[in-house]
């Protein structure tokens, strides 16, 4: 699958490239009916809702997890009167906030907004394998290798989205370093 221009439905099987990013509860309604459709939209709505809280239900636990460690600033680790990271809620939404105005701004569309997430879960699973290589020995390195393999096949189509992961990696490069200095 090319990251710079995902299908909705994944088949690449509608015709043309427009069809072809067509929702998912379109094709089905053609095909079995609009309360099909209807059921499969709703269906994803909840994945999708689902899906979204936990990521960010995710990223709050490491932002205040990093705030902790001394990685990131320790005013993440505050919580409210009822133990809520509040504090960490508040800076991802913020950021997601501004993620969203800069799609406004460069007019990005849903396979730009699909292309991020996904290059960023790809790098850290060529990251996570590498690693994996790494400190494992013996039959134990195969399915880290492989995971790597599998991961670096599809690489190349992320495009010019690497290059958001790697701004992110410099920038914990240079935290790292600051931190070094800042402990001696």
């Amino acid at each position: 699958m090319d990251l710079r221009n995902p299908p909705v439905d994944g088949t690449h099987s509608n015709g043309t490239a427009e069809l072809d990013r067509v929702s998912l509860a379109v094709v089905v309604s053609r095909k079995l009916g609009v309360s099909t459709g209807l059921a499969v939209g709703l269906a994803a709505a909840v994945i999708c809702l689902a899906t979204t809280t936990a990521f960010l239900s995710s990223i709050v636990s490491l932002g205040t997890a990093l705030g902790r460690d001394g990685w990131a600033p320790k005013v993440l680790t505050r919580r409210n009167k009822r133990g809520a990271p509040s504090t960490a809620v508040a800076t991802v939404a913020g950021i997601g906030s501004l993620g969203l105005l800069l799609c406004v701004v460069t007019q990005w569309g849903t396979a730009d907004l699909v292309a991020v997430p996904a290059t960023l879960v790809l790098t850290t699973y060529l990251v996570a394998s590498a690693a994996g290589m790494r400190l494992l020995r013996g039959k134990q390195r195969l399915l880290p290798g492989l995971s790597f393999a599998m991961a670096a096949v599809v690489t190349p189509s992320a495009g010019a989205h690497l290059l958001i992961a790697a701004g992110i990696a410099l920038a914990v490069v240079l935290a790292g370093l600051r931190r070094r200095q800042v402990l001696g």
